[in-house]
């Protein structure tokens, strides 16, 4: 289950790409396609995270989620964290 916070409404763009994100962290780890133990490996687990978004075409939404400073919005951990609560 993912849980997403309510602001991000107000922000369609960023909203999107953190479903994108998100479906692709449960692509993930649904079909069973990484371990345990590679999900504690954090920073590896994110980028390959970020290279299926693009696989499934959902890069788009990522690319349109970026901050101007050119980082994507919601891979930073606070932000991950304030964005997303999975349970």
């Amino acid at each position: 289950m993912v849980e997403l916070d309510r602001t991000l409404a107000a922000n369609p763009p960023l909203l999107a790409g953190v479903i994108a994100h998100e479906l692709a962290h449960a692509r993930l780890v649904g079909e069973e396609r990484v371990g345990a133990d590679q999900v504690n490996e954090h920073r590896h687990y994110e980028r390959l995270t970020e290279l299926l978004t693009g696989y499934l075409g959902m890069g788009v939404f990522r690319a349109n989620s970026a901050r101007p400073g050119g980082s994507v919005a919601g891979t930073a951990t606070g932000d991950h964290e304030r964005a997303v609560r999975s349970g």
